[in-house]
């Protein structure tokens, strides 16, 4: 399902799909997104389950400025090699592979500045990264 703005441009949808193959194993996925104005999507809930693995989650983006740069172009291809991308990862929350319960706030870059975790098990942790993404500090509650 397509959701459409009122000049009748694309701005978002709702995809779905689910299969049990021969083997037993369950492939699905749910994805609704909200476009930016004549860009892609600045707004996605996702969940998908394969090959045994599953995650599910809400996805904050940013969206590059301007409707002469439709996102995947080969100018965007170009840019992306300048480190200038079209679609940049901002927050994440959700439920990972790990089964971990994770918020994630990611720089301009989409480079991961702090995280905070709690396993299944109920362990939790906050963790802050410097500007390429590297572990500087985990604080627990012990």
């Amino acid at each position: 399902m397509l959701f459409f703005n009122d000049e009748g441009t694309e701005s978002g949808g709702l995809i779905f799909n689910g299969a049990l193959n021969n083997e037993g194993v369950v492939s699905s996925g749910v994805s609704l997104t909200f476009d930016r104005y004549q860009q892609d999507q600045q707004m996605q809930l996702l969940g998908v389950d394969a090959g045994g693995e599953h995650f599910a989650g809400l996805t904050f983006s940013d969206v590059a400025d301007g409707i002469e740069r439709p996102v995947f172009s080969d100018k965007d291809s170009q840019l992306a090699k300048e480190g200038n991308y079209a679609i940049t990862k901002r927050v994440f929350l959700g439920k990972t592979a790990t089964k971990n319960s994770l918020l994630k706030l990611m720089d301009a870059q989409g480079k991961s500045r702090i995280e905070f975790k709690v396993t299944p098990e109920g362990d939790s942790t906050i963790t802050f990264f410097d500007e390429n993404g590297k572990p500087l500090k985990t604080i627990t509650a012990n």
